[in-house]
């Protein structure tokens, strides 16, 4: 077997199954061969916080939200990593042009003029006047 290359920070491995490439990361194989199944919805955690060391000693299957509670535990990564809101590093309007478009929907304008007028999709503009869109977290 050749030897993993490394996917967004875990070991991972291409693999050909009916003539089409997939991607598995070492730490599910390891753990679904030798700790069982896992099951739909479950996470396979690396207990010393460690993405590269795959042994099945460091490896256990939890939840979605006993594996962010044991990053925060051990790495300091906090439950909510990233900014929400305006302050995303996506986010494509500032808050002060949020505020013009639910005050120009509000005052008639329709949603296609504000989504050419911004630059963003119509759903973008029915998120933002919805109240989806916030300022931050």
């Amino acid at each position: 077997m050749r030897k993993p290359r490394m996917l967004n920070g875990y070991p991972a491995y291409w693999i050909k199954i009916g003539g089409k490439v997939t991607v598995r990361y070492a730490h599910r194989l390891l753990a679904d061969a030798f700790l069982g199944p896992i099951p739909k919805g479950m996470q396979v955690n690396h207990k010393d916080g460690n993405r590269a060391n795959c042994t099945t000693d460091n490896l256990e299957i939890v939840t979605n939200s006993a594996n962010r509670a044991h990053a925060y535990r051990v790495l300091g990564v906090p439950p909510n990593r990233g900014k929400t809101g305006v302050e995303h590093h996506n986010a494509r309007l500032t808050w002060e042009q949020v505020c013009e478009v639910r005050k120009a929907h509000s005052e008639g304008e329709k949603a296609s003029l504000l989504a050419l007028r911004y630059g963003i999709s119509k759903t973008g503009i029915h998120r933002i006047v919805s109240g989806k869109v916030r300022r931050s977290a």
